[in-house]
């Protein structure tokens, strides 16, 4: 077992865009799209091969380089319980007031799966539909999965400045993809955008292949 005291919660302040934070069941809230819910039936939660994953030094790896105990660059959510990997708990919960910090989390294992679909989002991202990514949407912040994404959402990157969604190309082809699994904050950045670490792929372990 690593011992996550010195990794996890080493952090510096983060940017304040507002005060306090909000904590509630959003999915009949009129301001956001029920449609965002999560299809549990999937189990393709998963990037494709060449996703740039953030170290805690700054440095990138690809995602199918990782190794086990590398140490990732995450951010701790104000009001989030950031260990918790439910989608129920992660798809209803949100805030108005955004605060984080960052942090780090660590690799524990790399899966490889397949997918017959995925998405490219601003001409970088590629990863499967039922990936979340943390999303900033009239002024209200909070987890989406990639086929919801909209033009015109903002993501946050790891400059903890969100960007807007320019343009999404959906992509029926067969491919390989990968997912870790990590310990400590769940959370990352592929291709520089924070995305959780909740994950399905656990049966598709790379090292059973």
């Amino acid at each position: 077992m690593v011992d996550l005291s010195n990794i996890v919660g080493a952090s510096s302040s983060g940017t304040t865009l507002t005060t306090g934070s909000v904590k509630s069941n959003h999915i009949a809230d009129d301001a956001i799209n029920a449609d965002h819910i999560l299809d549990s039936a999937k189990t393709d939660i998963c990037f494709l091969k060449d996703t740039k994953i953030l170290l805690k030094d700054s440095e990138y790896k690809n995602i199918q380089d990782l190794s086990e105990n590398d140490i990732l660059k995450s951010s701790n959510i104000q009001g989030l319980d950031n260990n918790n990997v439910d989608i129920e708990y992660l798809l209803n919960w949100y805030t108005k007031d955004f605060k984080n910090e960052s942090s780090n989390t660590i690799v524990k294992e790399l899966y490889k799966h397949s997918t017959e679909q995925y998405y490219i989002i601003n001409n970088e991202l590629k990863l499967t539909p039922e990936h979340l990514l943390f999303v900033k949407k009239n002024d209200i912040y909070e987890w989406y999965s990639a086929k919801n994404i909209k033009i015109g959402y903002e993501l946050l990157n790891s400059e903890n400045k969100f960007i807007k969604v320019e343009n999404i190309e959906e992509v029926n082809k067969r491919a390989d993809v990968y997912n870790i699994k990590i310990e400590g904050t769940m959370n990352y950045y592929a291709d520089n955008y924070l995305v959780h670490g909740s994950s399905k792929c656990d049966e598709c372990s790379i090292n059973n292949e």
